[in-house]
């Protein structure tokens, strides 16, 4: 249902930042602060599908995410920029030669908000819904850092109904977090809604994806370096049996910190773009 955005914008701004880069090597694995300017990349995988990019560029409380990759033949040049530190977030429409501007919730709430507008043909009902937590100890080091590793498991059954037919399925997503808890990154949207996205089902019900939420922030805080998301979806048979299954696994991986210089224009949407109100809009 959601491909990723596959081609970051051909900014003029930003083929002068590539020029102006310096000092490019990684942050050591000690040193938890952070530059005033600098990036990042991510990696998106999942089975079956092709791998995925993005790159962060932050200075400051500025960000831009551009993001690459291919998914069967689609490309978008949309990107996000954000000037206040991830509170909100401006998605920019190269070839509209248009923006809009987005509290950050509003954008990683995406999922669940396609799916409430499908209540005119689909009926969604979630039962026996779970969420728990766990604290795994110290986990492998990611990027050069060291990292703690967490637990966040949501099961839940829900009906789906269409068209006069009811399916009911049992599904169980367990997420797994490696962070480093003194590395302090601005907050990453993109991240944060494809960490989401295997719950797509539930996150009609307003309570439980409340709920999701309140668990994750009790758990850590901040930018997690590692993501691995684990779905498992049965079908149940109208004796309450098990059917068909299905098991998805999507990983997100931040790649190094380095040190960059950045021209200010990357940061600012292009001079004659129209500000566009309304619904996000954002091809993924």
């Amino acid at each position: 249902m959601f491909a990723l955005p596959l081609h970051p914008p051909a900014a003029r701004p930003l083929r002068r930042a590539a020029l102006a880069l310096a000092l490019l090597a990684p942050l050591t694995p000690a040193g938890a602060q952070l530059p005033r300017e600098y990036r990042y990349s991510f990696t998106i995988t999942k089975a079956g599908e092709p791998a995925s990019t993005g790159t962060v560029y932050v200075a400051g409380d500025r960000w831009r995410i551009d993001l690459a990759g291919g998914h069967h033949g689609r490309k978008s040049d949309n990107y996000l920029l954000s000037t206040d530190g991830g509170r909100t977030v401006t998605i920019v429409h190269p070839e509209e030669r248009s923006y809009s501007v987005h509290d950050a919730d509003d954008f990683e709430r995406i999922v669940s908000r396609v799916m409430r507008g499908l209540d005119a043909v689909m009926s969604l009902q979630l039962h026996d819904s779970k969420v728990a937590t766990a604290a795994l100890g110290a986990g492998e080091p990611i990027a050069g850092h060291s990292t703690q590793r967490y637990r966040l498991t949501q099961e839940y059954r829900v009906s789906v109904g269409m068209f006069g037919f009811t399916t009911d399925k049992r599904e169980r997503v367990v997420t797994d977090y490696w962070v480093d808890p003194k590395l302090v990154l601005p907050h990453n949207p993109v991240v944060e809604m494809l960490s989401t996205v295997e719950t797509v089902l539930a996150q009609h019900d307003a309570a439980f994806v409340r709920r999701s939420g309140e668990a994750r922030q009790k758990l850590f805080r901040g930018v997690p370096l590692k993501v691995v998301v684990t779905a498992e979806s049965t079908d149940e048979d109208d004796d309450g049996g098990a059917g068909k299954s299905e098991r998805k696994v999507r990983t997100i991986q931040l790649g190094e910190i380095e040190r960059v210089a950045i021209d200010a224009p990357v940061f600012e949407v292009p001079a004659g773009f129209r500000k566009q109100e309304g619904e996000v809009s954002f091809s993924m």
